[in-house]
């Protein structure tokens, strides 16, 4: 996460160049994300960008994509496809390509986790460390080096679900205007955890913190809150909803969400609505984290964060495009961060 410093007007969007080189949070080596592979390895005809189509941009065409696929025919590979095709998604996510591109850059990604569940299925083991072949060598943990054990378990997940599941789930969330994604396609499956390993231990600290009211006062010159989760007195005109993970499907306008009872299922859910346009612009108030499992989905979901002086320690996340008018107003009151804003491709 980088420190958000973004010239232009508070109340404008920043502007936005497409560069499919840019490194998007997914490939940023986070918890269950592929790394790139830090050795030369680079296979043939992995190259694809968005492309220009009048004033907008399209996601490259569909043979480019199997084309890159096919020349991955080894984890290396995969691993820096997985890295490039999260770059594109994640920069045609920002110059806001027509949502039947962003599900097709979903999907290829999700299928380029498939074939790397393959080939570590038949690969990684439990035991010792052992060599794959003379490129992909296990490291301590068993994985190929930029797969962390997270990494490898969802992608064999993925890899053992049947294709025309698959297809199938796909087309549903087409259906329900949803850009399809990873964690979607498990649960549909049934995959809630592996069950090769024990459940993470979660720890016992509240996901939910008290809003202080010089926060709420500056969320309230920032957004005009049409629908609060949770109860809050300065929102006391807004729609109230209560926090119950189904009532995201309700969120319409914008949303502050001051009682998050679980972020690792809210916030991926919550930066979908925004995508799609359910939600115009959503702000999240949440304890300061960095040690919890959830955290991953702020790095993943793009979120831009303000971590607020004091104690207990909170933080602020924000999800839409007014990124500058958010740093305006709320770094008088702590730091605020944005993952992956000064990341570039090596």
């Amino acid at each position: 996460m980088a420190e958000h410093e973004p010239p232009g007007e508070p109340n404008s969007p920043l502007s936005r160049v497409p560069h499919p080189n840019r490194r998007h949070a997914a490939a940023n080596g986070a918890d269950g994300q592929a790394q790139e592979p830090q050795w030369g390895h680079s296979p043939a005809n992995l190259s694809f960008e968005l492309q220009r189509r009048g004033t907008g941009w399209l996601a490259p065409p569909q043979k480019a994509m199997e084309a890159a696929l096919a020349a991955a025919a080894d984890v290396p590979s995969l691993q820096i496809l997985h890295v490039k095709a999260a770059a594109v998604e994640g920069v045609a996510k920002d110059v806001h390509v027509p949502f039947e591109d962003l599900c097709r850059l979903a999907e290829f990604r999700i299928e380029i986790e498939c074939e790397i569940g393959v080939l570590l299925s038949q690969t990684v083991h439990p035991g010792r460390p052992a060599k794959l072949s003379r490129d992909v060598i296990i490291t301590e943990a068993g994985l190929p080096p930029g797969i962390s054990p997270n990494m490898s378990s969802r992608c064999q997940r993925l890899a053992a679900i049947p294709t025309e599941f698959v297809k199938r789930c796909f087309l549903e969330a087409r259906r329900k205007g949803r850009v399809p994604s990873p964690e979607g396609l498990l649960r549909s499956a049934g995959f809630k955890k592996s069950p090769t390993t024990k459940p993470r231990t979660r720890r016992k600290t509240p996901s939910t913190v008290d809003c202080p009211s010089v926060v709420a006062d500056a969320i309230s010159r920032f957004l005009k809150v049409g629908t609060c989760v949770g109860d809050v007195a300065q929102f006391a005109s807004a729609k109230k909803v209560p926090a119950v993970l189904k009532s995201i499907e309700k969120l319409r306008g914008i949303v502050f969400v001051a009682d998050c009872p679980d972020p690792d299922e809210w916030l991926p859910e919550l930066a979908q609505a925004e995508r799609k346009r359910q939600v115009e612009e959503v702000a999240v108030l949440l304890p300061a984290g960095t040690a919890e499992n959830w955290f991953v989905r702020i790095i993943e979901g793009g979120w831009q964060c303000c971590f607020l002086r004091g104690q207990p320690a909170r933080m602020v996340a924000y999800h839409g495009e007014r990124k500058h008018a958010f740093w305006l107003v709320m770094r008088s009151l702590g730091c605020v961060m944005e993952a992956g804003l000064h990341e570039q491709a090596p």
